[in-house]
């Protein structure tokens, strides 16, 4: 999960998560790998509608995975609920939900519109701000820790299949005392083996946490509303389609709570600069894709327009975002006779984003237009070698063009006008050796990048000179097997990551408050090594036990000689949004079996370290266990969790200014009931 703005990220990790109405039945057998029907992924080597686990063996990456019916088991409904299952990954988010913070492996965006992970919804590269979004008909997850720019246009992926020939109905309705939501999806072949259709609902809400104390009404809450018409051509040799997607997600969650307010969890927002906050998202997506298949041969074309408008008015300020963007991916995919395969492919996208600050007693009028073009050509190639080797090697050429256009308004910022623009180099390499069809070891190393460019936000002359790309290095050696007829499987690696030029958004001096704000530029490097776990049990025949584990040592290195670096970053210092150790276990077995109903009891539990937020500001370390218990008769299911069981208070992002605290808390205690059918 960035960070990116448009920009496109070569270096970054991949979270590819697959979304199809198919009745996954991923824990019902003998097998760890989702039970992938032949529907056709259109930006994927692969024809199935997510990797197997034994596709994810093969790989010469470090590919961490769940099925989408472990994650309805657990009852994880959000994009950044992914951090509860995955090893070495933290999600967060910067004033509001709206703007996501996502770690893995020592590696996280310094600035949020420069993201180091994206999304991808079927093959379409998603704005920034739907990092953090409510997902719908989740077949699986996949999780790419290596290089992707090789394969991929982009870095984190979402895709939702649509292929199937049996008619599907699923529909769920949860109530709690924090949130709420109501699923529906109807999908089928209006012509048997050939045309297909489908539509899905989903309305969720966040009931709030926080009271405002002047009215007695809570004051964080948030409304996301999501519908998806998808329309799918496939004869088993062409095929094509549409997409619309929609999105509309209300937010009030952009304030911060002093000490004493944290443990009141009230704010009296009557005395509050602006009131409660008002964030408005709403996304829309256009999507064409097409392509043909023979036997040796696959080419797909992923072509999408989005458009992104958020309106938000924020302690007395008043401003409109917006953004259109254009992208188009091109893959082609070549199978030898003895199964090693070429991938190449080329991807452009065009971006033209506006902000407009409105003139008010406490902000003054200015306007803001960011343009990024990125084109790259990329191939990818696995060669069968003898004796059970493997080797992957993989080459991406990108060039990009940024330009600003900044107008004054009534600020003190003068205008100004300029652009720049860079030809980088990625590539890969990684040598694997089999053993006995179930072991794999592995050795890889890359050179990957994160674009330059200038702040979409200008809030001082200090943001009028662009920032440098920032180059990694990463050198990783690990292991993958399967043991017990493929109901064990591990997934183990140490890495090793360099990274150069380091961006990052740090406080100007005298600190981060409402006037003084903060300033984006190159800190110095980040040197970052790990040793990172992933385990998984098949059991009982419709149980799972999973186990993730992850140790990270990041630190900042070669710190910029500059007093506003200076006061934020020290040498050897750790990274900001690092836990050192993270620890993510979960369960779902049956507890009872009989003719009636099946009842299925299931637990998570999620350990972060110590975290900084910033050079002051820490979350000590804290545990969050989830519980869970579920009757299931044909085709209805009931069920009841306890998110937060010990209803841990605890902070996912704070600052310290003038010695004083700011928190932004995470969710508490939570008891959600659940009815699902599908038919």
């Amino acid at each position: 999960m960035i960070w990116g703005g448009g920009l496109i990220n070569q270096r970054a990790k991949i979270l590819h998560i697959s979304l199809n109405e198919n009745d996954t039945n991923t824990e019902s057998n003998h097998s760890i790998a989702p039970d992938t029907q032949p529907t056709y992924t259109l930006d994927k080597v692969s024809t199935s509608a997510s990797l197997s686990q034994r596709e994810i063996f093969a790989q010469n990456d470090n590919i961490a995975s769940i099925s989408g019916e472990a994650l309805q088991k657990l009852n994880l409904q959000n994009s950044k609920d992914l951090q509860q299952v995955f090893s070495g990954l933290y999600m967060s988010y910067n004033a509001s939900n709206m703007y996501p913070v996502i770690t893995l492996r020592g590696i996280h965006a310094g600035y949020y519109y420069n993201q180091s992970v994206k999304i991808y919804v079927d093959g379409v590269p998603q704005d920034v701000s739907f990092l953090s979004q409510e997902i719908l008909d989740v077949e699986s997850v996949e999780l790419f820790k290596g290089m992707g720019a090789t394969i991929f246009g982009e870095n984190l992926s979402i895709h939702s299949n649509i292929a199937t020939n049996t008619p599907k109905i699923n529909g769920s309705v949860s109530f709690g005392n924090l949130d709420k939501n109501i699923i529906a999806s109807a999908s089928g072949a209006i012509v048997p083996n050939k045309l297909y259709a489908k539509v899905s609902f989903k309305h969720a809400d966040f009931l709030g946490q926080i009271k405002d104390s002047s009215t007695g009404k809570m004051a964080d809450t948030s409304t996301s509303n999501l519908a998806r018409i998808s329309f799918l051509y496939d004869d088993s040799k062409y095929f094509a389609g549409l997409d619309y997607y929609y999105d509309n997600s209300l937010f009030h969650d952009w304030f911060y709570l002093s000490d004493s307010q944290k443990q009141n969890l009230s704010v009296d927002f009557s005395t509050t600069l602006g009131g409660i906050p008002n964030i408005n998202r709403t996304v829309q997506t256009y999507a064409f894709k097409s392509g043909l298949r023979t036997e040796n041969l696959e080419v797909s074309n992923v072509f999408s327009v989005q458009n992104r408008t958020i309106p938000f008015s924020v302690s007395g300020m008043n401003s409109d975002e917006n953004n259109r963007t254009f992208t188009d991916e091109l893959k082609a995919t070549q199978t030898y006779s003895n199964n090693s395969t070429s991938l190449y492919g080329l991807y452009f996208s065009h971006s033209d984003f506006n902000r407009i600050i409105f003139q008010t007693t406490t902000y003054p009028s200015n306007s803001n237009n960011v343009k990024n073009f990125t084109f790259g050509a990329f191939t990818d190639h696995k060669i069968i070698l003898p004796a059970n080797f493997d080797l992957s090697l993989g080459l991406r050429y990108s060039y990009y063009t940024n330009s600003i256009r900044y107008n004054q308004g009534n600020s003190t910022i003068p205008s100004f006008n300029d652009s720049t623009d860079s030809h980088q180099i990625s590539g890969r390499v990684a040598l694997s050796w089999t053993l006995f069809d179930n072991h794999k070891f592995y050795l890889s190393g890359s050179r990957g990048f994160q674009a330059g460019g200038f702040p979409f936000y200008i809030g001082g002359i200090e943001y009028k000179n662009s920032y440098k790309p920032e180059s990694t290095y990463t050198t990783e050696i690990g292991y993958k097997g399967f043991f017990w007829n493929d109901r064990i499987y591990i997934n183990t690696d140490y890495f090793f990551i360099y990274t150069q030029n380091r961006q990052q958004s740090v406080c100007l001096v005298g600190g981060c408050n409402l006037t003084t704000g903060s300033w984006i530029g190159n800190i110095g490097d980040i040197l970052s090594h790990g040793f990172e776990f992933e385990g998984k049990l098949q059991f009982l025949r419709d149980s799972f036990f999973m186990l993730n584990f992850a140790y990270i040592n990041a630190k900042y290195l070669n710190v910029a000689n500059n007093s506003v670096i200076a006061q934020n970053i020290t040498e050897g210092s750790r990274v900001w949004f690092v836990p050192e150790y993270t620890l993510r276990s979960s369960i779902d077995t049956i507890i009872w079996r009989n003719s009636f109903a099946n009842i299925y009891f299931n637990a998570a539990l999620s350990f972060n370290s110590k975290i900084y937020f910033d050079a002051i500001f820490t979350q000590d370390p804290y545990t969050l266990l989830n519980l869970g218990l579920r009757a299931e008769r044909k085709n209805l299911s009931l069920g009841v969790q306890i998110a937060n069981v010990l209803n841990e208070l605890y902070n996912v992002y704070g600052s310290n200014f003038a010695g004083k605290n700011y928190n932004q808390i995470g969710r508490l205690r939570n008891f959600t009931f659940t009815l699902s059918a599908k038919f």
